[in-house]
């Protein structure tokens, strides 16, 4: 973890690079929702800070947590995302 990471219960998901987290989301030791959820969680509390508060998000999405389990119920059922 990098000293001084705005948000560090989060700092682990957030810098998995893509094919890892693919390769965790096959194996089944992450779902989506989960990625999703710690992203979101990261990005509203480093965007809303009070020590960061870099105010760069216009908007999030309104329905991601629900994308997210639809993902994860296709991935479920075996079917190509």
């Amino acid at each position: 973890m990098v000293k001084d990471d705005p948000h560090p219960s989060t700092y682990e998901l957030a810098y998995v690079g893509a094919v890892e987290l693919l390769r965790r989301l096959d194996d089944g030791e992450v779902t989506s929702r989960q990625i999703v959820g710690v992203l979101l969680e990261r990005t509203i509390a480093i965007d809303q800070s009070e020590s960061v508060a870099v105010h760069a998000v216009a908007a999030l999405s309104d329905d991601a947590l629900r994308v997210a389990d639809e993902r994860d119920e296709q991935r479920a059922r075996g079917e190509g995302l």
